[in-house]
């Protein structure tokens, strides 16, 4: 259960950079359906703030490669098993506007909205709000503003694998393989 809860909150914490206001999109004039830019593979560091504090994980190092990448982005093709309904456009100042709605394991749904800014291969800013309900961790539910900041490193360092997230306060673990184990597991 508890590698579940430290899945889940990761691909969370970057799933909820999925939110803003409606709206409040820049280059909202002009703008196209797009299709989210892929991170650079590599090292980044990725910066959290949730409703003004910041992350209590910390700074979270993570080892990018493309499948990484899909599994972990904040636009990504899976939540855990999460089932997810999205737009993304994209303005003519290049930002990406995104609106979407996930329906969470045991009943839940997250509606997001946000902006992201951006290169993807050096940096990238995304605001977001999202809305909560029927989550199993009650104070998961709410409306939260996130703000991520992720800056590229270079490549991975020797000790780090694709897949790799170290969290701040020491624990590190691989995404591929805690979602093995929890499939492993079982339900529950």
């Amino acid at each position: 259960m508890l590698i579940r809860v430290l899945v889940a909150g990761v691909l969370l914490g970057s799933l909820e950079g999925c939110g803003k206001s409606p709206g409040a999109s820049p280059g909202a004039a002009g703008a196209h359906v797009a299709s989210m830019p892929a991170r650079r593979a590599g090292l980044w560091i990725q910066t959290m703030t949730r409703d003004g504090a910041p992350g209590r994980r910390g700074d979270m190092r993570m080892c990018i490669d493309a499948a990484t990448d899909d599994k972990i982005s904040f636009m990504g093709q899976r939540l855990g098993r999460a089932a997810c309904q999205k737009v993304v456009t994209r303005g003519l100042d290049g930002a990406y506007a995104f609106t979407s709605t996930c329906a969470i394991p045991g009943g839940g749904r997250i509606q997001s909205s946000g902006v992201a800014l951006g290169d993807f291969q050096t940096r990238y800013k995304i605001h977001s709000e999202s809305s909560i309900s029927g989550a199993m961790i009650s104070r998961m539910n709410g409306h939260h503003v996130t703000d991520i900041t992720g800056r590229y490193q270079g490549p991975c360092p020797s000790n780090m694998a694709p897949g790799d997230i170290a969290l701040g306060y020491g624990l590190k673990f691989n995404v591929n393989k805690a979602s093995m184990l929890a499939r492993a597991l079982g339900p529950g």
